[in-house]
């Protein structure tokens, strides 16, 4: 059985932490000496520290969830691999006369729209540097759109859904997807994606002046894998960004 999208995280939690957390409490600006405006913004590292271990957790746990269910989807297609290339082997009817209808695991993949029926098309039916017209319908109910491959790829190679390999999206650590603020939706880019985009943490900045809690917006670019995979690089809020009260 393959998991359900989503992760082990609170939903309540990656939603509270999307928005501004909890106000911290304002603190005491004693005499405004230079001691005491350092042991506030003391305390303030020890407020962001605190929120982005909060929200280093919650992206743990989301990963985690969405690893599950890679493993689980990629065991899946290896045994469909395995299946299809042993009824390959073990045909009855010669090379050229086996048609995709003979494997009965890939025609049942064989998409409605296709002109032609699997029965009438052969197993080893490809032309190098074309693009195949026959359209394929991933099994997994993934919400995956159809596409293209040739039938000696799928039955002698025993190739499988191409979004299957990608599965785990940006969208689906929504601790993480909070933050995102690129131009593309977060459900287009894959969590181990290399490219570097914007992000935006919502947090607070102690006013040394009146010990009070402004909210603030840190926003900063980093690579989508570095901020997925946080307890390995540790890439969270640069804590360096704007005001705005």
């Amino acid at each position: 059985m393959i998991a359900s999208q989503g992760s082990d995280a609170s939903g309540s939690d990656a939603a509270a932490l999307a928005a501004w957390p909890l106000q911290p409490v304002p603190l005491d600006t004693g005499s405004g000496g230079r001691e005491d405006r350092l042991r506030m913004l003391r305390q303030m590292r020890s407020v962001w520290n605190d929120v982005n271990g909060a929200r280093r957790e919650l992206i743990k746990k989301e990963l985690a969830a969405g690893q599950v269910r890679q493993a689980e989807v990629t065991a899946y297609w290896n045994r469909h691999k395995a299946t299809v290339k042993n009824r390959w082997d073990s045909r009855t009817r010669g090379r050229g006369e086996t048609t995709v209808a003979d494997i009965p695991e890939v025609a049942a993949q064989w998409h409605r729209d296709n002109f032609a029926l699997s029965e009438n098309v052969s197993a080893t039916a490809q032309r190098g540097g074309e693009v195949s017209p026959y359209l394929w319908q991933c099994p997994l109910d993934l919400g995956h759109e159809a596409w293209p491959a040739w039938p000696k790829d799928r039955i002698q190679k025993g190739a499988g859904c191409p979004e299957c390999r990608r599965l785990i999206r940006l969208a689906d650590l929504p601790t993480l997807a909070s933050q995102y603020r690129g131009q593309r939706p977060a459900s287009g880019i894959t969590h181990a994606a290399h490219e570097s985009v914007p992000w935006t943490c919502l947090t607070w900045a102690v006013d040394p002046s009146t010990g009070v809690w402004p909210p603030v917006e840190h926003r900063f670019d980093a690579v989508v894998k570095e901020r997925a995979y946080v307890q390995k690089s540790g890439r969270h809020c640069s804590s360096e960004g704007v005001w705005t009260m």
